[in-house]
């Protein structure tokens, strides 16, 4: 960008010489009309990319290819509170029979009444286990997953407030 804005400026400066803008007034404005140039030739390109290329296109075409991209995507958009992505329903699991449970989250649900969870490890949420368990041994709770992220993030601290939202 650096170049194409110099050669733009040298050419500038070849039309501002005749007209008799040789001169620090001339210099700076064929600066400020260079700069200008330049500002509006990336928004137009902006523009047409943005016409020609969605995020999606981007994403599958490009993004994916890189290895983890696809795994790291999918727990991120389904962490987020946007309305157009569905996010992992939180559950507390029962996983020995003991009526110790853990904070998990709902990865996949089976036909056989089997559901694929994931429980965090915590404080760090991208380290745990995965969980393959039958349906009655969870309960889900009525919080976004971003408070069961915070709350796992935070060493369980808020975990009241969640289980008093269990279903």
């Amino acid at each position: 960008m650096g170049v194409v804005f110099v050669k733009l400026a040298e050419i500038l400066e070849k039309v501002a010489k005749p007209l008799g803008l040789d001169t620090y007034i001339g210099a700076t404005l064929v600066i400020v009309i260079a700069v200008l140039v330049m500002l509006l030739v990336s928004f137009l390109i902006g523009l047409l990319v943005q016409k020609a290329l969605s995020f999606n296109t981007f994403e599958e075409k490009v993004l994916n290819k890189i290895p983890g991209y696809e795994i790291i995507a999918t727990i991120a958009k389904g962490f987020s509170n946007s309305s157009n992505t569905k996010s992992f329903p939180s559950v507390t699991v029962d996983l020995y029979g003991s009526g110790a449970v853990v904070l998990g989250f709902i990865m996949e649900e089976h036909d056989d009444g089997l559901v694929t969870v994931f429980v965090p490890s915590s404080p760090v949420l991208t380290i745990g286990n995965v969980y393959i368990v039958k349906a009655e041994q969870m309960s889900l709770i009525n919080a976004k997953s971003q408070d069961v992220a915070d709350c796992l993030s935070k060493w369980g601290m808020g975990s009241k407030k969640l289980l008093s939202k269990q279903e």
